[in-house]
C-alpha cells in the first residue's frame, strides 16, 4: 500500500507452490493507486525416465543399416510411472524442446546411430521437459557354411548316434 519495496522483473520466486505477491499501480499525474494481489503458481517439470538405447538387427539383409523402429516401444521408459502426460519423439533437440515436427510412430531411421529427442508434457499444466536415446542397427553376424560332419555309428546299426555339434564352433 506504501510503495515501498518494490520488485524487480525478473522475479525469482521464494517459496515453492505457490506465492503471493501485492501489485500497485499508480497514476502518475493524479498519484491516485490500486492495489491487487498477484498468486504465482510454479508448476513442476514432468521428469523423463531413463531411456536405454533401441537397438535392432538389421534384418533386411541389405546392409544398409536402416530399419523400421516403433518408437512407442520407448514410451513406458519415458514417462517412468506418470500419469496425465503425453510423449513426442523428434530428430532435434530444438524440435522436442518447441513440441514442433513429431516423428511418427513407425519410424525408418536416417543414420547409424542416430540420437532421438523426447519431449513429456504434462496434459494439465503444459509444462514440458526433453531427455533423448539413441537408435542403432546391429550388423547381423557373418555366417560361414560349416563342412560335413561325420562321425562314426556308436555300434548299434541303426544309424543314430550321439554327435557333438560343438566341434563346429569355430567353423
Amino acid at each position: 500500500i506504501d510503495g515501498v519495496n518494490p520488485k524487480t522483473s525478473p522475479y525469482s520466486n521464494i517459496s515453492a507452490g505457490s506465492q503471493t505477491l501485492h501489485v500497485r499501480v499508480t497514476d502518475d499525474i493524479s498519484g491516485c493507486y490500486e492495489t491487487v494481489e498477484l498468486v504465482l503458481f510454479v508448476n513442476p517439470l514432468p521428469s523423463v525416465g531413463t531411456i536405454s538405447d533401441y537397438q535392432l538387427c538389421d534384418d533386411n539383409l541389405s546392409g544398409d543399416e536402416t530399419e523400421v523402429f516403433d518408437l512407442s516401444n520407448k514410451d513406458a521408459e519415458a514417462i517412468d510411472g506418470q500419469t496425465g502426460v503425453t510423449v513426442s519423439y523428434h530428430e532435434s533437440l530444438s524440435d522436442a524442446v518447441d513440441g514442433l515436427n513429431p516423428l511418427p510412430t513407425l519410424y525408418s531411421n536416417t543414420s547409424n546411430l542416430e540420437t532421438i529427442f523426447v519431449n513429456i508434457t504434462n496434459t494439465a499444466t503444459g509444462c514440458s521437459n526433453v531427455g533423448n536415446f539413441d537408435l542403432i542397427v546391429n550388423p547381423l553376424p557373418i555366417i560361414a557354411d560349416p563342412t560335413a560332419l561325420e562321425v562314426c555309428d556308436d555300434g548299434t546299426p541303426d544309424g543314430i548316434t550321439s554327435i557333438d555339434l560343438t566341434l563346429k564352433n569355430v567353423e
